[in-house]
């Protein structure tokens, strides 16, 4: 187990005097708190269930300020916008930022970062996983102009350790997430929905969800195991937790896992959110998952490795997912138009 190891851990909505009576036992392994800035429109506002989300993220850093450090994510879906509409998009976040006065605001619009640098010369600024940063002079021109205090890498580098090596190597400070799953990320995915949605003026679900409905694909996602951690370690200064609209039970069940390093049924590190396999409906152990996926390119499927797919076979009963979309939480409905009936996508 690495003692010292950091974690960026979520709020997730949860009754504040249960939360940080939970969060207690892990103080000293938490580098920071996140959460949404309150009232900034983003990828699950008033949808799955979690239309006072914000109500509680605002109570939220009220009730920790002092207590922990709080970083607030600026992973927008915004409008195509014009001048006058970002400029009232900047003025809302910027009376927000006034309110709340979170230490660190992590971005992935490189413009509405510089807005935010020039009015808080002072605050912190992370880059998002979300700027799919995959090469070092991009980095380089963010830090120039914003002297980031983290680098948030995309999903996709916790599997390769010789870039994440490359940043720490150029004296980037790197942050970087744990036990987001997906294979195709939810950027692509809400954003194939949300074309469709309007398109048909109907409402509309994600039914494929992050493997695309393959079973195979799961092997492929952008998930560290616990016991991988130790291997990054070197070159991850701060590890994180994803989980803002997850049970509370889970995030710490997370947690405690990704602190140990060891391991443990995949249930109790990646939930229904993100179709959790099962081989016949009981859990699997990461044990099972071979160690090459850590740094594997994927460069070779279905020519000469077929790792992901053997593993399949031998782990699950069928190649493809077959939950009903209307029984999981990790949906995203897209309401189009006022319809009631969901209409099953095929992705």
């Amino acid at each position: 187990m690495a003692t010292s190891r950091l974690f960026d851990f979520p709020y997730n909505g949860e009754n504040l005097d249960t939360y940080f009576k939970r969060l207690e036992p892990f103080k000293d392994k938490i580098d920071a708190l996140y959460c949404a800035l309150p009232g900034v429109k983003h990828h699950l506002t008033g949808s799955m269930g979690h239309s006072d989300y914000d109500e509680k993220c605002a109570a939220f850093l009220k009730a920790s300020k002092g207590l922990y450090s709080r970083s607030v994510t600026l992973n927008s879906i915004f409008d195509v916008m014009d001048d006058e509409k970002f400029a009232l998009t900047m003025d809302k976040i910027f009376r927000d930022i006034d309110e709340y006065e979170p230490e660190t605001v992590i971005c992935a619009n490189l413009y509405m970062a510089m807005e935010i640098r020039r009015r808080y010369p002072n605050i912190q600024i992370d880059t998002s996983c979300n700027t799919y940063q995959f090469n070092l002079s991009e980095v380089r021109v963010w830090n120039e102009l914003l002297h980031l205090h983290f680098v948030n890498p995309p999903r996709q580098a916790g599997r390769m350790p010789e870039f994440l090596k490359d940043l720490h190597d150029h004296g980037f400070k790197l942050k970087v997430l744990c036990n987001e799953s997906c294979f195709f990320g939810c950027p692509q995915m809400a954003a194939h929905c949300l074309s469709i949605a309007v398109k048909h003026n109907r409402r509309v679900a994600i039914d494929k969800g992050c493997y695309l409905g393959s079973t195979e694909n799961f092997f492929k996602g952008c998930y560290l195991l616990p016991r991988w951690l130790e291997k990054l370690d070197p070159y991850v200064d701060v590890w994180k937790i994803q989980g803002r609209y997850m049970q509370t039970d889970y995030i710490f069940k997370t947690l405690e896992h990704y602190i140990k390093g060891e391991d443990c049924p995949l249930s109790e590190i990646f939930d229904e959110f993100h179709q959790c396999p099962t081989k016949d409906g009981k859990d699997i152990s990461t044990e099972l998952i071979p160690d090459k996926l850590l740094t594997c390119e994927m460069k070779d499927c279905h020519r000469t490795c077929f790792l992901c797919e053997e593993n399949a076979k031998k782990l699950f009963r069928s190649r493809t997912f077959s939950l009903d979309p209307r029984q999981m939480s990790s949906n995203v409905y897209m309401n189009i138009g006022g319809k009631e009936s969901v209409e099953e996508v095929i992705i």
